[in-house]
């Protein structure tokens, strides 16, 4: 009931303010010396030195792990146009990593980013809403959508999901009504959403969410590409991660 009463006067009132803003930090022996390596490849394909000198650590080392994901797991082919989708984009905080990524692969890129939950406060009584903003705003073709996946309308080329709920306790942690987890229903969706040769990367939280997500693909019939642990040079998390790749023509060899 809690949660049903406090994400209902969320959305209604859907606080917002400008101003956000996050402070430079310096970088020094943020990595170890081999990740700084890769840090550099990444600095020079990606444009990353402007960024580097104004962002977070925590901000960097996030938008460098997920530009190490996309790189070890995607290979997009070269288009004309490209649309990618990104479920659950809470605060959005690496839709550079997500927008330098599929920039190279296409002429013009529509990089949308949906959020159920995008009005939430943080203590700095800024909400999720003004951080993604402040993350997106500057990307050429990125569009932060607030709203329900569900509800969604759109056909896309490739599609990131980054720890969908696939058990009911972290959804209703985070604060989302009980009504609202349907974690079926989303993944059937996400993928009828893909194009005839899109692809969707998921990306778990521990074994046993992965095993579930694995379990949601069987009763679904959905293929999938179990791909195990992904352990990335710039980041490590209390729990581990672990990837799926789904391709909607079902040939997994990518």
């Amino acid at each position: 009931m809690k949660n049903r009463i406090d994400f209902y006067i969320r959305n209604l009132f859907r606080f917002s303010k400008k101003g956000f803003c996050e402070e430079n930090e310096s970088k020094i022996e943020l990595f170890t010396p081999k990740a700084q390596e890769k840090e550099e490849r990444f600095i020079k394909r990606y444009a990353l030195k402007a960024f580097k000198g104004n962002s977070t650590r925590q901000n960097y080392a996030e938008n460098l792990y997920i530009l190490e994901l996309l790189e070890d797991y995607l290979r997009p082919k070269r288009k004309l146009s490209l649309k990618v989708l990104d479920i659950g984009s809470k605060n959005w905080s690496y839709a550079k990593a997500e927008h330098a990524f599929f920039n190279k692969f296409a002429r013009k890129l529509t990089l949308d980013g949906i959020e159920l939950d995008a009005y939430r406060v943080y203590s700095n009584f800024f909400s999720r809403y003004d951080a993604a903003k402040y993350h997106s705003e500057k990307l050429s073709g990125a569009n932060y959508i607030v709203g329900d996946f569900l509800e969604h309308t759109g056909k896309y080329d490739f599609i990131v999901w980054i720890l969908p709920f696939v058990s009911q306790f972290p959804h209703l942690r985070w604060g989302l009504p009980k009504k609202l987890f349907k974690p079926k229903d989303m993944l059937e969706k996400a993928f009828n959403d893909l194009e005839d040769n899109g692809v969707m990367i998921i990306v778990n939280q521990g074994k046993d969410e992965y095993e579930m997500q694995q379990q949601l693909f069987d009763e679904l019939e959905i293929p999938y590409m179990p791909c195990g642990e992904f352990k990335s040079s710039f980041l490590s998390y209390e729990n581990k991660r672990f990837v799926s790749i789904v391709t909607r023509s079902g040939e997994l060899h990518l």
